[in-house]
């Protein structure tokens, strides 16, 4: 599944503006004293071979609003500006200047976690802000991406000499910020197991546990992965109703009303797609046995109920990257599950359950291109 996006940038002399200025009549938000700006137009949008395969709707690909911000790498000097139309942004930067280029899409607009442009005056600043899991929507995937950009020197004279103005084309790369988790299929097979003659197989639900909550967006570094504090995490240890809830992350880390019957021929075959912050936390044998928090691996729960009886199968998920797909697939049922989502109080649960993952890139990268 290949997916990208393009931060195209354009860059025209600084002299030339609109035909209603002056060709030497400076902006008015431009520094007073600059002779050597330019206009740099940046804009996100799909390229023709980067669409998502498989998904119905445009969901994965949509871009609500983005912001883009350019630091001299020099001066520490910055512009940035706010989309949320679509269009392009036009910075106004100085020539013969090497800038860091961030695109952040699908912030929060508002809230005490909303990324406010105007409370930005370094650049740690915005390598340092934090990503929320609850601010990501089946709508709305916030994304973040960074390239080096280098604003040539002008060699030639723009009111003099119009046709050496030639647009310059560059692309920034982003990224979406969450992993994407997807179950292909549930199915059981009994054979041989008369414990399971004439016993119904529910399958309630499927869902994510152990889950970060937050993250930077300039890199997977959580809190979480800093601390054991159980509040850093949402899912921990099992399906938190109220918690997911009241966040309004249901619909990105579970799908908790299936009541579908299981049987051999009758597999449940509807893909169902999760999205999780990364979590790189290995697999440590005895880690959710543990009545004591403390940080784990994020895992894939299967909610059943044999005859009315409530039990649970656990899917490990391996270290994860950001904008990784995680495809879950063939997972055949054979056994009972555990009293618990967390416990595993059947051993060992891989003679109960089978299943296998594959990891794939979410996009296709693309390099930073330049036509002078």
């Amino acid at each position: 599944m290949k997916f990208g996006y393009l931060v195209s940038v354009f860059m025209l002399s600084g002299m030339v503006l609109s035909c209603a200025k002056q060709l030497n009549t400076p902006d008015p938000d431009l520094p007073t004293g600059d002779s050597d700006l330019v206009k740099v137009n940046f804009t996100i949008a799909n390229g023709e071979n980067t669409k998502v395969i498989g998904i119905t709707d445009a969901n994965e690909t949509r871009l609500n609003r983005y912001a883009v911000f350019a630091f001299d790498v020099e001066s520490g000097w910055f512009a940035y500006k706010v989309s949320t139309s679509g269009e392009s942004v036009q910075l106004q930067l100085r020539s013969d200047r090497t800038y860091h280029c961030y695109a952040l899409t699908n912030y929060p607009a508002s809230g005490s976690a909303s990324l406010n442009p105007a409370g930005i005056s370094r650049e740690s600043d915005l390598t340092g802000k934090i990503a929320y899991l609850a601010d990501n929507s089946v709508s709305s995937l916030m994304m973040y991406g960074m390239e080096n950009v280098t604003v040539a020197p002008m060699d030639f004279d723009p009111l003099t000499d119009p046709s050496a103005i030639t647009p310059v084309s560059k692309t920034i790369h982003v990224k979406r910020i969450v992993s994407r988790i997807d179950v292909t299929q549930v199915a059981v097979d009994f054979t041989g197991k008369p414990y399971f003659d004439g016993k119904t197989f529910v399958l309630k639900g499927i869902y994510m546990t152990n889950l970060y909550k937050s993250t930077r967006f300039a890199s997977d570094i959580s809190f979480a992965e800093l601390s054991n504090t159980r509040s850093m995490w949402y899912n921990g240890g099992g399906w938190h109703r109220g918690d997911v809830a009241e966040s309004g992350i249901d619909a990105l880390v579970g799908n908790t009303e299936l009541n579908v019957t299981l049987t051999k021929s009758a597999p449940y075959t509807v893909s169902n797609s999760f999205y999780v912050l990364p979590n790189a936390t290995p697999k440590v044998s005895d880690e959710h046995q543990m009545d004591t928090w403390s940080k784990r691996c994020t895992r894939i729960i299967i909610e059943a109920a044999l005859d009315g009886e409530t039990m649970y199968y656990q899917v490990d998920v391996p270290a994860m990257e950001r904008n990784i797909i995680y495809r879950v697939n063939n997972i055949v049922i054979n056994g009972r599950g555990s009293n618990d989502p967390e416990i595993i109080d059947i051993t060992p649960m891989d003679e109960v359950i089978s299943f296998s993952i594959e990891a794939s890139d979410w996009d296709t990268p693309i390099n930073v291109n330049e036509n002078s």
